[in-house]
């Protein structure tokens, strides 16, 4: 088995793993993290792809994600080797905090290799029917203050996805006093993605959402931290049900911890 770079070639691989988990990931999506400058994909490969991972480096801290071995090659420790992989890499860089979201069968592996449980994140889903077309208030040159104001919330600096989430997002919505108060990026499609978003409080957060929620229809699908206890009580109010649920851990120093309680949506589980 040898471990290397993933490249577009192995775009459609990637994204029919996550169809097989039912992960609701784009081909689109899987193609930006391909391609995306702070990521690393990684791909196992015997004569053929066998599984994949991914990580997404903020300066000393990062995200792994989309861990997923094909099923006729589980349990021979090739998801070890990704995740042993993905943070060798990460540690050459200088990255000393690593945070994941784990699905309940992969915790066993992810504690072994170091990593700890912080919080429960939720995941849920509600089905709308918005009239409206879908808009946009956030420009490109937006961007660079909103990561400001999303550092303080999230605890890193992700400019480059949230640029990623700008090129790739239908409803981009900001709320903005003085300064930038909150903001949300939702991806439409068979299923709307909400997230990120992040917000100083729920009134700014609901009045984002309602603006979100009436220029898409079908299955709208938001994850969230379980501390933000405000958050998850206003989705429940509009309808929405929780329909699952993941382990956010932690390797290395457990810094770079932001303020969940104001995390509204993440990104995706593998990017934060």
């Amino acid at each position: 088995m040898m471990i290397r770079k993933a490249t577009l070639n192995d775009a459609q691989f990637c994204h029919g793993l996550t169809v097989l988990e039912n992960w609701g990931h784009t081909l689109d999506e899987i193609a930006a993290v391909v391609t995306n400058r702070s990521a690393d994909f990684f791909i196992a490969e015997d004569t053929k792809p066998t599984g994949m991972v991914a990580s997404f480096q903020y300066g000393r801290a990062a995200w792994i994600g989309l861990l997923i071995v094909s099923k006729e090659y589980r349990h021979q420790g090739i998801g070890t080797a990704l995740m042993e992989k993905a943070l060798k890499t990460l540690k050459s860089r200088g990255v000393t905090t690593v945070r994941l979201e784990a699905v309940s069968e992969a915790v066993p592996l992810y504690k072994r290799l170091g990593f700890t449980p912080e919080f429960d994140s939720l995941r849920l889903r509600g089905e709308f029917h918005g009239a409206k077309l879908p808009q946009s208030n956030i420009s490109e040159k937006m961007v660079e203050d909103i990561a400001v104001f999303d550092q303080n919330y999230f605890g890193a600096n992700r400019k480059i996805l949230l640029e990623n989430f700008l090129a790739l997002s239908s409803v981009r919505l900001v709320e903005i006093d003085t300064s930038i108060k909150g903001y949300l990026f939702a991806r439409t499609g068979s299923l709307t993605t909400v997230g990120p978003c992040v917000c100083e409080n729920e009134k700014i957060f609901e009045s984002l959402l309602t603006q979100a929620l009436s220029q898409v229809k079908g299955p709208v699908s938001v994850g969230i931290p379980d501390r933000n206890k405000l958050g998850v009580s206003l989705l429940e109010q509009y309808g929405f049900t929780v329909v699952g649920s993941s382990l956010r851990m932690v390797w290395g120093k457990k810094r770079y911890t932001g303020i969940p309680e104001r995390i509204y949506a993440i990104g995706a589980p593998e990017k934060g």
